[in-house]
């Protein structure tokens, strides 16, 4: 298992001096196939502004090459999953089912970059989050049964008060969809996550053979709350795509690229909130989370004093 322990800075902008002190950032790198063979996973710890990637990739027993033909045996179906130091990710599952089986467990690829920051300095100080989200493309075919097809990006974040208790959790931003044809009781759709529905996908429907819905690059902003001084907040952030359906269907699910991802900085930047006083409007839902979460802090800390 390759470990490359390096630091990453997500603050390039402020000085060497800055209170924030940012932990090493792992990523980790997972796909599974089914329910009877183990996932294959990486794992590594990246350096700065490193453009080295963590991958993997397989292929998906009893399934071929995703087409808009019913059948297709000399072709191979896969699953990547990759990440990079600056939060350049992507993840991808494409395939068509030959046989039938079991549906405990869908084939997925999962990407996954973890992180913390922590204000080692004497002075509260608001921090906040740029982000982009990488291009998510989901197609289900319309031929046989039934067809799903599922991609997210999601971050998590905990804040942690200066003796190492949790303060609060939740979600900056949640952008998720899932694609799907049944085609016994006639139900076809899309379901969306609250953030991404503010972001109108290009959909393509072809009656007979596939449906695609492609959502473009988004970019957006997130407060991320007040850290006093000795309090820290982790940060999780994961792309995921799966696929299921019936025999003689499938689908394709990507967020990202995952196979040849162009470096072109950071699409994930934490850095102290600017001291205007002015707060950018949110591109997401998060402004509300990250509130409560404030709200959550300010009580707990009367209750402490």
């Amino acid at each position: 298992m390759k470990r490359l322990c390096l630091l990453i800075p997500l603050l390039a902008s402020i000085a060497a001096a800055d209170p924030l002190v940012f932990s090493e950032v792992s990523i980790f790198t997972t796909i599974t196939a089914d329910n009877s063979i183990p996932p294959t996973s990486h794992y590594g710890y990246l350096p700065i502004g490193s453009p080295i990637e963590v991958e993997v990739f397989g292929s998906i027993p009893a399934w071929g090459k995703f087409t808009v033909e019913r059948n297709n045996p000399h072709s191979t179906s896969f699953m990547s999953a990759m990440g990079n130091a600056g939060g350049q990710m992507g993840v991808g599952v494409s395939g068509l089912r030959f046989v039938g089986g079991s549906f405990a467990n869908s084939p997925l690829a999962v990407a996954l970059v973890e992180w913390s920051v922590t204000n080692t300095g004497t002075v509260a100080i608001p921090i906040e989050m740029d982000y982009k989200i990488p291009q998510m493309e989901l197609w289900v075919t319309r031929f046989s049964a039934f067809s799903n097809a599922y991609g997210e990006a999601r971050l998590e974040a905990t804040q942690y008060l200066a003796d190492g208790s949790e303060l609060a959790s939740w979600k900056p931003f949640s952008y998720w969809a899932r694609l799907y044809y049944y085609r016994d009781n006639g139900d076809a759709g899309l379901e969306e996550s609250e953030d991404i529905k503010r972001f109108e996908p290009e959909a393509i429907t072809d009656s007979i053979t596939y449906e695609k819905v492609t959502y473009p690059i988004i970019e957006g902003y997130a407060p991320l709350g007040v850290l006093e001084p000795g309090e820290r907040i982790a940060l999780s952030y994961r792309l995921l795509s799966y696929v299921y359906s019936s025999a003689e269907a499938g689908g394709q699910a990507f967020v990202g690229d995952p196979f040849h991802i162009t470096y072109d900085g950071f699409p994930l930047q934490v850095r102290a909130a600017a001291a205007t006083g002015d707060v950018p409007e949110p591109a997401t839902a998060g402004l509300a989370a990250a509130a409560l979460a404030l709200l959550l802090a300010g009580r707990k800390r009367r209750s402490q004093a």
